[in-house]
């Protein structure tokens, strides 16, 4: 018998975060383990008020804990102790990408929250000063976060790192590295159903969530929406954007990262 290990997804912002919320909450009614998201508001404030590790190292049973995102509270731990006894999905986005995704959603359609809720002025002054000062500007940070789940997972057997890039352009792909994760997990059977249509199985479940969900990436592909939340999904976005000198910046300045997570460095 499988030994059943929690579930840890860590990623970043602009990588499809709200999208990895949906899917485990989903994949949630389908198998037994129970969900807990900061974007389920029946959890928000006992995460927010006390800190990611706080709240994995406190809760029992069957459980997956997500979309965990890097640099979201600087001033809270996200990493519980003796991660190798967790089943973990790091995913992530080319930072280039996510630089750039990042100016728009802020100048653009990311609606006011708690968290963030600049003000008119503020969006106006980046709109003015432009996708590569912004981005330049925001390097610190974004590096910080990616140089952190590196450090904390990167080439860890029980780690399934996964790239947002696969997600967009072959869906069927990256969602078998997405339910591997919850290897030992028993598929949940609703009695008077199962009768009907047979018990309930992993490949059955990959099944629904893979026709459920596919035709959105494949509708979003080439497209562009700068109101909205899902503007451009479409790889190397960074490229159609930014300045040769900001692109040249960026490569500098990730150079260990690209390499490590295979992203083309780009001339």
């Amino acid at each position: 018998m499988i030994a059943v290990k929690n579930v840890l997804i860590y990623t970043v912002h602009k990588a499809a975060s709200m999208f990895l919320h949906k899917l485990g909450a989903d994949l949630a009614t389908r198998m037994e383990f129970e969900f807990y998201s900061i974007n389920d508001k029946n959890y928000y404030d006992e995460i927010k008020n006390s800190s990611w590790k706080s709240f994995i190292e406190s809760t029992s049973g069957a459980s997956c804990f997500g979309p965990i995102r890097a640099g979201e509270d600087v001033a809270q731990p996200v990493f519980p102790d003796s991660l190798e006894q967790y089943s973990i999905i790091m995913h992530l986005r080319d930072p280039r990408d996510v630089l750039t995704s990042a100016y728009y959603s802020h100048v653009y359609n990311h609606k006011p929250t708690e968290r963030f809720n600049p003000s008119d002025e503020q969006r106006s002054k980046w709109e003015e000063q432009g996708v590569d000062d912004f981005v330049i500007k925001r390097i610190p940070r974004v590096k910080n976060e990616y140089e952190a789940l590196c450090e904390h997972f990167l080439g860890k057997e029980n780690v399934a790192f996964l790239k947002y890039e696969v997600m967009v352009t072959n869906y069927g792909e990256w969602l078998k590295g997405f339910i591997s994760a919850f290897e030992g997990f028993e598929p949940r059977q609703r009695t008077g159903i199962r009768h009907i249509l047979g018990a309930n199985t992993r490949q059955r479940i990959y099944n629904a969530l893979y026709n459920k969900y596919n035709a959105d990436f494949a509708a979003a592909k080439g497209k562009e929406d700068v109101y909205s939340h899902k503007r451009q999904v479409t790889p190397g976005d960074y490229e159609r954007k930014l300045t040769k000198s900001t692109i040249d910046t960026l490569n500098d300045e990730f150079l260990t990262i690209l390499t490590s997570l295979n992203y083309e460095i780009t001339k």
